[in-house]
């Protein structure tokens, strides 16, 4: 979206009334040309993707266009132009949820596996302990004294 920074400012300093984060984007001083990107946090990092894009098609096309992240506001917070290529990579909600399903559904996976383990072991241990035995007339712990 591109407006006049008079607008923007006006907007951010009315809707700073309503919610108390925008106050830090309503004293923001805006020069020069400025394009703003609004999303929500469920499309953060695909929206970001798709202004970059957006981006790098417009500079191919005009060498001498100059489109610069200078400062990103985000979660009351305004940061420098940096923190945007570290915004796109963050996940969306969807895909922390599956992670950390995926950890929570690791956990007694892996416990299960252990226990089920030690009986296995456990007869593998004894079954080569006995195979040292060959005429098989010795008890298992008398071999394994040998």
């Amino acid at each position: 979206m591109v407006v006049k920074n008079n607008l923007m400012s006006i907007a951010a300093t009315q809707a700073s009334e309503a919610n108390p984060k925008l106050a830090s984007l309503a004293e923001a001083k805006f020069d020069l040309d400025n394009a703003w990107l609004i999303t929500g946090e469920e499309t953060l990092g695909s929206s970001i993707k798709s202004f970059n894009k957006a981006v790098e098609a417009l500079k191919k096309e005009n060498k001498e266009l100059q489109l610069d992240a200078r400062m990103v506001y985000f979660d009351g917070q305004i940061l420098d132009g940096s923190a945007l290529s570290k915004l796109e990579k963050m996940p969306s909600r969807e895909e922390l949820y599956a992670k950390i399903a995926m950890l929570v559904k690791a956990v007694p996976t892996k416990l299960a596996r252990s226990i089920n383990a030690i009986p296995t072991k456990v007869g593998r241990s004894i079954k080569l302990v006995s195979d040292l035995d060959e005429d098989k007339t010795k008890l298992v712990s008398e071999v394994a004294q040998n």
